[in-house]
């Protein structure tokens, strides 16, 4: 995948660019990870859902009165759906534990990621900076190579799904 670009673009448009493409990047791989929890917990035979709820941390905290029970089943579809919604998918290690416990699978290697997650926050954040207050440098190169590895754990992750 090679980045074409319009040599006659400023420089400083340039890095601007290159940099909203690096963040553009990490939340693709975020919304990937909504959508593909999502589309396998609410399956067509409640097996997800079920293994979700009895394993989600978030829901070991909670308590309700077994008058309550059929009022809270009732509402689990909407329940799950809520924290679903609320969960931070650039939590890599949560989002992890989440599709360990719910479906074994097994995420590839976070770590490299999450440095590239850190440096989005930093760029979006930190209006392009550290926390040492240094200029942020992204280049296409950069861009190439997150768009490899963002492709390469999703794909992992889908073959494990879809075997």
């Amino acid at each position: 995948c090679k980045l074409w670009l319009d040599t006659t673009i400023q420089k400083s448009n340039l890095d601007a660019l290159y940099r909203l493409l690096y963040w553009a990047v990490i939340i693709s791989l975020e919304t990937y990870l909504y959508e593909a929890l999502r589309c396998n917990i609410f399956d067509e035979n409640n097996e997800n859902i079920k293994k979700f709820v009895e394993n989600f941390k978030d829901f070991s905290q909670k308590k309700f009165i077994y008058q309550n029970i059929f009022s809270v089943y009732d509402q689990i579809w909407e329940t799950v759906d809520q924290e679903l919604n609320e969960l931070l998918y650039h939590n890599l290690p949560k989002i992890k534990g989440i599709y360990e416990d719910t479906f074994n699978i097994d995420f590839p290697n976070i770590w490299s990621l999450m440095s590239a997650i850190k440096k989005r926050h930093d760029i979006f954040h930190r209006n392009w900076k550290d926390v040492n207050w240094n200029f942020i440098d992204v280049n296409s190169v950069d861009i190439e190579n997150l768009i490899s590895e963002v492709k390469s754990f999703v794909d992992q992750i889908e073959q494990q799904f879809n075997p």
